[in-house]
């Protein structure tokens, strides 16, 4: 099982993109994007990726990623984990998600 934990990341949406593209999906039993900043952007991202589907297990929980998104994703086949998710606040700079993490 090859597993790869990119938790806490900042720039969730980017790197989801990344990987989307990267033959290195296909190598891939677990993908963990948990913690991070990830939007619904970057699970359009990942759902337009045929790839995301032969994942065993894809873990967004702790994320910014709607209800509406998580309903998308339920229906892969592999196992998705994806709750609890986060609010965005708007500090009157655009939406932004403190990371207790980085603390």
């Amino acid at each position: 099982m090859s597993y790869l934990g990119l938790r806490s990341c900042s720039c969730a949406n980017e790197l989801a993109s990344y990987i989307a593209e990267s033959p290195l999906i296909n190598r891939l039993s677990v993908l963990d994007l948990s913690m991070g900043d990830l939007t619904d952007e970057g699970v359009e991202v990942l759902l337009d990726c045929p790839a995301i589907d032969g994942l065993h297990t894809l873990n967004i929980a702790n994320n910014c990623v709607s209800a509406s998104a998580i309903s998308q994703l339920s229906q892969l086949n592999c196992r998705v984990v994806a709750e609890p998710q986060e609010e965005l606040y708007d500090r009157g700079c655009g939406a932004a998600r403190y990371c207790v993490l980085h603390e």
